[in-house]
């Protein structure tokens, strides 16, 4: 996942529930490779929500990356 390779390279991406696609902490905005994420499953659309969806953002522990992908880390606070 985006999340797994964010961690793996030291990169801070708040993930408050762990990883389980409860939170959306972990939301990050696609730049570009959109084509090389996994289908978003409906669980994570419910997690984002209407607005985010229609976007184009993903939750980083759910979107498994088969190529390249550009992600944006939005800043909450």
């Amino acid at each position: 996942s985006i999340l797994n390779a964010a961690l793996k390279n030291d990169i801070d991406l708040d993930h408050f529930c762990g990883g389980t696609c409860s939170c959306s902490t972990c939301r990050v905005e696609i730049l570009s490779g959109t084509e090389n994420l996994s289908k978003m499953k409906p669980r994570e659309a419910m997690v984002l929500g209407h607005e985010k969806t229609q976007n184009g953002d993903r939750l980083s522990c759910q979107a498994k990356a088969t190529g390249d992908v550009v992600v944006k880390i939005p800043d909450y606070f």
